[in-house]
């Protein structure tokens, strides 16, 4: 395993070539996925240890979306579309 430190992000990078992107211990990534797992192209979005991604699925597996979650929180959802249409609602709800 390689870890490489900038700006308090930690980067593990793995003989398989997984990549898990850290803040204080934490999964944390702002410009993508803070977990890719090649096997199985899994990859997961996080914001201090938090699911969470706005332009897509939080998580995906073998290219496909499998969850979408804003600040941890869990949206019921099976498209984009239908993700960004119940986002809007949160906001107004909240």
């Amino acid at each position: 395993m390689k870890i490489t430190i900038e700006n308090g992000i930690e980067l593990h990078v793995y003989e398989d070539g997984s990549e898990e992107w850290f803040l204080d211990g934490k999964f944390h990534r702002i410009d993508g996925p803070a977990a890719y797992y090649p096997v199985n192209r899994y990859k997961s979005w996080w914001l201090n240890g938090k699911r969470h991604r706005l332009d897509g699925p939080s998580i995906e597996i073998n290219d496909k979306p499998v969850s979408w979650d804003v600040y941890g929180r869990k949206v019921n959802c099976k498209t984009q579309i239908e993700f960004e249409r119940l986002v809007k609602l949160m906001v107004l709800w909240e």
